[in-house]
């Protein structure tokens, strides 16, 4: 039969508030003397949570680039003003392919 073990989930957020490396906080748990079992699912709930973080920005920025690259091809279609025709076309487009691949770099990853 298995044994669940309870998790300080408060603790955990202060390691990302103090953006502790995994291996810094496996030391950390290991100094207050806990054992193998309660380490491994401490640092386990780390990673997920870090990256759960790292993903929810990856949406965030994906986001950013979508809305960026819809912009820049409706003001690109449309070419209200004349003169920003290759601002529209080649700079906010980029810009928003830049943030997408960044966003999808941070998600799948």
């Amino acid at each position: 039969m298995s044994q669940t073990i309870q998790l300080d989930h408060s603790m955990i957020h202060q390691w990302i508030m103090e953006k502790l490396h995994p291996t810094a906080a496996e030391e950390k748990l290991k100094e207050h003397g806990f054992d193998h079992a309660h380490i491994t699912e401490y640092i386990k709930a780390f990673k997920k949570a870090l990256n759960a973080r790292r993903q929810t920005r990856g949406f965030i920025f994906t986001g950013i680039g979508a809305f960026l690259g819809f912009i820049g091809c409706m003001f690109t279609v449309t070419n209200p003003i004349p003169e920003m025709y290759d601002f529209f076309l080649y700079g906010v487009v980029s810009a928003a392919m830049l943030f997408i691949f960044w966003g999808l770099y941070m998600i799948f990853e």
